[in-house]
């Protein structure tokens, strides 16, 4: 009876009106589905918009415009894999109509339907069956901009040579900058973000979970069957002639090649306590073992990306700590650092990553003995002094990381550039770098609990305000790295910022981070952020610092004074979320008073000193130094330079301005900036063009007694603030390298 009824809907259901019935119910269903899409052409929605990529996850609502958006097919090239799936979607699509059954239907997926394993396996095979030679290596990279002298005869390389307009057109395009970070960008999603993505199964049928396996077969049938080789892609399995080490290798050529074999080798040299440890084996750093820390063997874990890895053995070794990038040359800051973040209390361990010949043995050696040395003393005063005993020894670990670099890249690590290493290879969770002449006046995880951190995990700060424009050129450059709408559909990687939206929105409406985004961008005013202190998640952001890294070694260096722009900017390029800090950078020093009326005040701070506040005025950090000038060996200079009142209006020889240099810093005043080039100006070329004055204007409201207007703000420090900021610049400018011993280091 029950096998009866069951055949009975079976006839039902094969009969003109059950087909009728299915029809009509999934045209209903199609209908409402789109009646509550009607929003479908939004795709920017500012409130919804932000990514949060420490909980891995992309709002949902706006994922759903993304699903409806249709992606039109390439006219030219393909260039990259994404270009195929257009293709592969009309396909389905006539797969999934050739069928009147709806269960049926079910079983076609479009691309952005499909597992995120098979959308990247699907990625990164087509990637080589595009192109065997395919590379992120930043030498060989371009721009694809309209320049007439692209159209001039260029050298390739290997004797090639290329006159023809199309044809260089075409060169550009294989090795166009856009193409090689949307590769990072979706090695990231797919390995880094989803660390638990089998890495191996790109090159591996066989490594599938068993839920793919019907996908997989559909996404290889319906392309071959349907005549996708027509475009020369499907039919060719280039990717199985090679590996997950070649594709390492491939994404990161800055990298030396490394396999299973060798993974020993590549894991970098560590200098802890005195002793260099053996290959392969790391410290795990915590408070209940300060200076004597357990060691734990490294073990590779093949399925997952090497920077994957890279935050496994980071996550073993410490959650949170200070990276610092130093060579022989800034050893005399370098003690002066490490010994004022004992003085202060500092309980970070302290990573100084360096390449083979930077940093000499007596230098490492005296860098240990500041850090946890006794038999010397800080200067906390004019004639107080306090043994080096009676502070916390610091936990510092050295990293050489020679054997990691390729030989051919490793020149390109040069000056500022060398501090990207620093920020890519430190073995903690949550790092934050410190320039060899910044001075914190506040423990150092203030900075990892901030609200930007906490929101972005990252903490980036404003640079001065400087009239230096950027060309046109670089606008055209950098415009064109952010995400397009094909990989945020197919991918989900999207802009983080809204251009149209912050070009026509007013300055004081956008946030801190739009607004340095307008100013750079915009306005095109080069000098944004201010690098010598910044905090970021490593876990969840080591793509965007390697995508800032190969920014700024392409032509765009100069867009950029240094490094520093190229910090937010990989971070923009990657679709990852950042912060700044929304305090405009101040000065603190020296005070005078320009002009008072009563209606009106005019004054300034001048210093050499870039200060960093919080919005309630307490003194983060400073930049330059704790002393009155950093550079003290330019003194006879500076005695005999022509045309510069300052310092010799304060000092009546050689001898004297070197003493001042020397001095600490008079805190009791700060000037924050209004933010604009005309709030500040340079006081002198001497010591070397580092003395700058931030302005105040106050002035008295038209028909109003006692309201005013202010441009700058004055800020004076008293009582308990003032002697911890004036100490710590004691502290500071009193150490001298011969005060320090040295631990000797044992081979």
């Amino acid at each position: 009876m029950y096998t009866k009824m069951i055949s009975n809907k079976f006839c039902i259901l094969n009969s003109k009106l059950g087909r009728f019935v299915l029809l009509s119910v999934s045209l209903l269903i199609l209908l409402i589905v789109l009646t509550k899409s009607n929003d479908r052409h939004v795709f920017y929605l500012k409130p919804f918009y932000q990514t949060d990529f420490r909980l891995n996850h992309l709002n949902k609502y706006l994922s759903h415009h993304f699903d409806d958006m249709e992606i039109r097919p390439v006219t030219h090239g393909p260039y990259s894999p994404i270009d195929y799936i257009p293709e592969y979607d009309r396909l389905v699509a006539l797969e999934r109509k050739s069928t009147w059954n709806p269960f049926e239907r079910l079983k076609f997926h479009d691309f952005n339907e499909l597992l995120l394993q098979d959308r990247c396996n699907f990625y990164f095979r087509e990637l080589y069956n595009l192109n065997t030679d395919w590379s992120n290596d930043y030498h060989r990279l371009k721009f694809d901009i309209y320049e007439e002298t692209d159209f001039k005869q260029e050298n390739l390389g290997d004797n090639q040579l290329l006159n023809d307009k199309e044809i260089i057109r075409i060169f550009n395009k294989k090795n166009d900058v856009k193409l090689a970070l949307q590769r990072l960008r979706i090695y990231d999603r797919c390995f880094i973000q989803n660390d638990n993505l089998d890495i191996r199964g790109i090159f591996n049928d066989s490594i599938i979970p068993s839920k793919n396996i019907q996908q997989k077969k559909h996404i290889k049938r319906d392309l071959q069957e349907r005549a996708l080789n027509k475009r020369d892609m499907i039919n060719k399995d280039n990717y199985k002639e090679f590996d997950i080490w070649d594709f390492e290798k491939r994404m990161f050529p800055f990298l030396k090649k490394f396999d299973e074999k060798s993974i020993k080798e590549f894991i970098p040299n560590i200098i802890y306590g005195s002793k260099t440890l053996p290959r392969g084996k790391i410290p795990i750093l915590t408070d209940d073992t300060r200076l004597k820390a357990k060691l734990s063997d490294f073990t590779y874990d093949p399925s997952k990306s090497f920077w994957s890895n890279w935050n496994f053995m980071s996550h073993n070794i410490a959650r949170r700590g200070i990276s610092m990038c130093i060579g022989d040359g800034q050893l005399k800051l370098a003690l002066k650092l490490i010994t004022t973040l004992r003085y202060s209390g500092n309980t970070l361990p302290i990573q100084i990553i360096m390449k083979k010949g930077e940093l000499s043995k007596g230098s490492i050696e005296k860098l240990i003995f500041a850090a946890q040395g006794n038999n010397f003393k800080f200067r906390i005063d004019k004639d107080e002094y306090k043994p080096a005993s009676s502070y916390m020894p610091q936990e510092i670990l050295f990293t050489d990381i020679t054997d990691l670099l390729d030989p051919e890249f490793l020149n390109d690590f040069q000056w500022f550039k060398n501090k990207w290493l620093a920020s890519i290879f430190n073995v903690f969770e949550e790092n934050i770098f410190l320039d060899a002449d910044v001075v914190p006046y506040v423990d150092l995880n203030f900075f990892f609990n901030t609200k930007e951190y906490n929101e972005t995990g990252t903490i980036f700060f404003k640079d001065r305000s400087f009239e230096q424009i950027n060309t046109e050129k670089c606008d055209a450059f950098l415009e064109s790295i952010n995400p397009l709408l094909p990989e945020g559909k197919y991918f989900d990687n999207h802009p983080y910022i809204d251009t149209e939206y912050v070009s026509s929105e007013c300055e004081y409406l956008l946030n801190p981070t739009e607004a340095v985004y307008k100013n750079f961008f915009i306005n095109r005013n080069q000098h944004q952020m201010e690098a010598g202190l910044y905090a970021v998640d490593m876990r969840s952001h080591i793509i965007p610092l390697i995508v800032g890294m190969t920014l700024h070694m392409l032509p765009v260096a100069t867009c950029s004074y240094g490094d520093k722009e190229f910090f937010w900017l990989g971070f923009l390029a990657s679709g990852h979320s950042y912060a700044f800090h929304p305090m405009n950078v101040a000065t603190v020093g020296y005070y005078k008073q320009l002009h008072n009326t009563g209606d009106k005040i005019v004054d300034k701070v001048c210093s050499t000193q870039i200060a960093h506040m919080d919005t309630d005025y307490r003194m983060l950090w400073t930049n330059a130094g704790a002393s009155v000038c950093k550079k003290p060996e330019d003194s006879q200079v500076d005695w005999e330079r022509k045309g510069s009142k300052w310092p010799k209006d304060v000092c009546n020889s050689a001898k004297e301005i070197e003493d001042y240099y020397n001095s600490p810093v008079d805190p009791r005043w700060a000037m924050v900036s209004k933010g604009e080039s005309s709030g500040w100006e340079r006081l002198s070329d001497s010591c070397q063009g580092y003395m700058w004055c931030a302005f105040r204007q106050k002035s008295r409201k038209e028909f109003s007694y006692d309201e005013y207007t202010e441009k700058g703000h004055l800020v004076e420090y008293t009582g308990e603030e003032y002697e911890h900021i004036k100490t710590i610049n004691f502290v500071w400018s009193y150490l001298e390298e011969g005060m320090i011993g040295k631990v000797e280091l044992q081979e």
